[in-house]
């Protein structure tokens, strides 16, 4: 009989052990799956603070974080979460290329049994104080023959209720030159910049230019472009 009671509360220490064993895990929480930017101007840098929570009762591992495209990306938190315990991981979207509505998916891998994978969504809408007319993703200076110069009219209406000044223009590349200095364009008017592009060699060529503007929420407005080369 004692050999009986005594199997029988070792079986169900063993049990219990077990029970508690399976109930003892890591549990992963977000401060929340949707985070709306708002307005983002062309060229802007945004950042949101996505928390991690561990609600369980073991060592939270986070495997990996991982961005729907290049354009966002997300400093790693650390490698592991004490239960209990909160780490945040900051995502940033950066908004040059960018117009109109957005959304990017960040995906955090953790050893959860239960939810190994958990998504956040950023959105936002992409703005500027100048758009271009019509609306272009880039200027296109074709593949005209090195020493031929091209010239692109690029035409900007002011989306603001209020008048916006062209301060002036910074172009990083030699090729490409503008004789325009500065102008007030007025609530919803346009203003045409004449840009001409004398390439030096057939290379293809990308890159940016930047209309300076007297609005502070975007003080300088990225233009990409491109030469096809020949």
């Amino acid at each position: 009989m004692d050999r009986t009671m005594q199997r029988c509360g070792l079986l169900l220490t063993f049990a219990f052990l077990l029970l508690s064993s399976a109930a003892a895990q890591p549990a992963v929480k977000l401060s929340g799956i949707l985070f709306d930017l708002g307005p983002i101007f062309h060229g802007d840098v945004k950042q949101v603070p996505l928390v991690i929570t561990n609600t369980g009762d073991q060592p939270l591992r986070i495997l990996g974080v991982e961005t729907s495209c290049g354009c966002t990306s997300a400093k790693q938190p650390a490698e592991f979460i004490a239960p209990g315990a909160s780490d945040s991981v900051i995502i940033s979207f950066n908004s040059l290329g960018f117009s109109g509505r957005i959304t990017k998916i960040v995906t955090i891998r953790t050893n959860d049994p239960r939810q190994p994978y958990s998504e956040a969504r950023i959105t936002g809408t992409v703005t500027s104080v100048l758009e271009t007319v019509p609306p272009m993703q880039v200027v296109n200076f074709g593949g005209s023959p090195v020493g031929t110069t091209t010239t692109v009219d690029i035409t900007f209406r002011n989306t603001l209720d209020e008048p916006v000044t062209i301060t002036r223009i910074a172009v990083p590349d030699t090729a490409v030159r503008t004789a325009f200095t500065a102008a007030e364009v007025a609530p919803g008017a346009v203003v045409s910049i004449p840009f001409t592009f004398t390439p030096a060699n057939r290379t293809f060529t990308e890159n940016y230019l930047y209309i300076h503007t007297s609005d502070p929420r975007q003080p300088k407005l990225p233009v990409r472009y491109m030469y096809l080369g020949r």
